[in-house]
């Protein structure tokens, strides 16, 4: 075997780790990948048939006729969405195409995340000029708009609500209890204000039990209440036109889906169910996982994605061998307060009523109950403990992987964890309730 097939590489970050091993260790892996997409729907012309045919909607051209005031919402920069190869574009096509005197605005939406600064933002997205960056614990910022049927208290940045057309933009990959990212979560959550966004996660968990709602699972969107909130609270705001894109493994754009916001939603959401599930003849026992590098696991709060898409792919008690930089450490304020409840007192906490992240705390509570997990990361040791979760040293890791031939019988190697569900071939053929 030559040596660069010898070589594992494994993203960590904004690089990758290379680990050489011997050609037993290194066939001793099963490595999943989603299925080859086309790397050709980068180019604008592919955008440009999107935005002329939608779906469910008239065309943009014909929805800026009638509209003086344009918000166009992108994500923030913990998404991966390859704004700059088609983002310029989206915004030529509009300015040109908008009525004499008309106004087009973009915001970055990022949700409870801090935002972003203008200048980070204009580079993330590859404009020229500085967007807005919405700010969900700024009141100054935010207008109240209506209440949905679960309760939820709708805030929102008032630009949104000043708008006569929203384009609503973003990528669709699995969520691990919205279904889908992508769609109505480019508005709300992402335009959403703090409390507003807290009321809407709070659907999660089950407030009887301390446990987390499985209607609000990775890829289902029918009957999820997370998901059908959203929905809602968008449906508040003015006429929406969503331009949302998925990725291949490569980073670029393998397609683009534009329309109605639920009925293109839909269609990207069925895309992904179709490409990126990996089923697996038996459970791994031990998983060798990365989130995909950066952004992806930029923080621990981004990281734990991988592991609940991996969750299904794993035998009871099996180890996951968790590779994530986490470069901006937790990456959300609210673990401080989680940190020292165990998964029962958690469950109990929830019982009580929800707050900040109480999803987030639970899930991880459950899958370092359910699994042994050993993190490569720049998370401090003692953070890792207080989640159950054990540090690791890359020599630690070297030895390991070295040695898979007699550690492990099943080891699957997952260098795309944020993307890719893993799953049991026997226990599923669909995504229960989604777009599969």
């Amino acid at each position: 075997m030559p040596l660069t097939q010898r070589i594992i590489r494994i993203p960590y970050g904004r690089r990758s780790l290379e680990i050489e091993m011997s050609p037993i260790a290194r066939r001793a892996f099963e490595e999943v990948h989603p299925r080859l997409v086309s790397r050709t729907a980068h180019r604008t012309e592919f955008l440009d048939r999107c935005l002329t045919e939608p779906i469910g909607s008239p065309p943009l051209q014909d929805l800026l006729a009638r509209s003086r005031r344009v918000l166009l919402v992108t994500s923030d920069a913990t998404r991966l969405v390859a704004y700059h190869s088609w983002l310029p574009h989206l915004v030529s096509t509009v300015r040109k195409h908008l009525p004499e005197g008309g106004e087009l605005k973009v915001i970055v939406g990022g949700g409870t995340h801090a935002p972003m600064s203008a200048e980070a933002a204009r580079d993330y997205l590859g404009l020229d000029e500085e967007p807005l960056c919405h700010d969900s614990r700024d009141e100054s910022q935010l207008v109240q708009v209506g209440s949905t049927s679960r309760g939820t208290q709708v805030t929102v940045n008032r630009e949104a609500m000043d708008a006569d057309l929203i384009i609503a933009t973003g990528a669709v990959t699995y969520h691990y209890f919205a279904g889908f990212t992508g769609g109505p979560k480019a508005v709300f959550p992402g335009l959403g204000g703090f409390e507003s966004i807290v009321a809407n996660h709070s659907l999660s968990v089950d407030a009887s039990t301390g446990e987390l709602n499985p209607a609000a699972s990775v890829g289902r969107l029918e009957g999820n209440p997370i998901y059908e909130d959203c929905l809602e609270a968008a449906a508040m705001l003015p006429t929406m036109l969503l331009v949302n894109v998925v990725l291949g493994t490569d980073g670029r754009v393998a397609a683009f889906f534009c329309g109605e916001l639920s009925a293109a939603h839909a269609e990207a959401a069925r895309f992904v169910s179709s490409h990126f599930v990996r089923e697996l003849t038996e459970p791994a026992d031990v998983l060798l996982l990365s989130c995909g590098g950066y952004p992806r696991d930029i923080s621990l709060y981004q990281a734990h994605k991988a592991l609940k898409l991996a969750e299904g792919g794993v035998a009871p008690e099996g180890t996951i061998y968790f590779i994530a930089r986490c470069e901006e450490g937790m990456g959300h304020p609210g673990f401080d307060y989680w940190r020292k409840l165990d998964l029962d007192a958690t469950k109990a906490e929830l019982r009580k009523g929800y707050r900040a992240i109480g999803h987030l705390a639970l899930s991880l509570r459950q899958l370092t109950s359910k699994f042994r997990i050993k993190v490569y990361s720049k998370l401090s040791w003692q953070e890792l403990r207080e989640w159950n979760m054990e540090p690791i040293r890359k020599d630690q890791l070297v030895k390991v992987l070295r040695g898979m031939p007699v550690i492990a019988q099943h080891p699957v190697f997952d260098p795309h964890g944020s993307i890719l569900l893993l799953r049991v071939a026997t226990h599923a053929n669909t995504i229960p309730g989604g777009a599969a």
